[in-house]
C-alpha cells in the first residue's frame, strides 16, 4: 500500500492511462491484503468469547479511519485548489474569474468537468495541472499514513494459530425457572 500510495504522487496530467492501471494494481494489491491479516491477527489475540467483540471493533475502527480519511484528503485536496486557483486567475495566465470562482470554496470536486469547457490550451492545461498539484498534496499525506501505519507494525507481537477446534455456543443462556408447584420450566 505505501508503495502503490506512493506512485500516486507521480501521477502527472499527461500520465498514460496504462501507467495509472498499474499503479492502481498495485496500490488495490497492498490494500486488499489488509482485509484478512488484520481481522485473523485480532481474533487470535482474543478469547473465543470476545471474538466478535474484537471483530466488530476492528470493522468499526477500520471504516471511522476511512471515514476521517476521506474527510481530511478532500480538505487537502480543497486548500490545494484554493491555493493554485488564486494563481490561475492572475497573469499570465488570466483564466476567467467564473472558472476559478469554480474551483475555490470546496467546489473543485464537484466541477472538475470544468476543465473540457476552457477554450484556451494553456489555460487548460493549468487548470489540469492545478488538479494533479492538488490531489498529489491528498497521496503525499495518504502515503505518509501508510507509512507511519507499517512502522507501527514492529509494535505487533508475534500470536501463534491454534490448530485446535473449540466450539464455542453462541446466543442467549438458558436459564431454569422453578415454579411454584415444584415443576421446571426452560426460559
Amino acid at each position: 500500500m505505501v508503495v502503490g500510495n506512493g506512485l500516486y504522487i507521480l501521477l502527472s496530467s499527461t500520465t498514460p492511462l496504462s501507467q495509472i492501471i498499474g499503479f492502481q494494481i498495485i496500490a488495490g494489491v497492498g490494500q486488499g491484503l489488509l482485509f484478512e491479516a488484520p481481522l485473523i491477527a485480532i481474533q487470535a489475540g482474543v478469547s473465543q468469547a470476545n471474538t466478535a467483540t474484537a471483530t466488530s471493533t476492528l470493522m468499526f475502527i477500520r471504516n471511522l479511519a476511512t471515514a476521517l480519511t476521506v474527510v481530511i484528503c478532500g480538505v487537502i485536496f480543497q486548500n490545494s485548489m484554493d491555493v493554485r486557483a488564486s494563481a490561475l486567475g492572475s497573469p499570465p495566465l488570466n483564466v476567467p474569474a467564473n472558472i476559478t470562482d469554480l474551483l475555490t470554496g470546496g467546489r473543485a470536486g464537484a466541477h472538475v468537468m470544468i476543465v473540457q469547457q476552457i477554450g484556451d490550451p494553456v489555460q487548460r492545461q493549468a487548470v489540469k495541472d492545478a488538479f494533479v498539484w492538488s490531489m498529489r498534496n491528498m497521496w503525499i499525506f495518504a502515503t505518509g499514513i501508510a507509512v507511519l501505519a507499517t512502522a507501527a507494525t514492529v509494535f505487533v507481537r508475534k500470536e501463534v494459530l491454534s490448530n485446535v477446534h473449540t466450539e464455542t455456543i453462541t446466543g442467549l443462556k438458558e436459564k431454569t425457572e422453578i415454579l411454584p408447584a415444584g415443576e421446571a420450566r426452560v426460559v
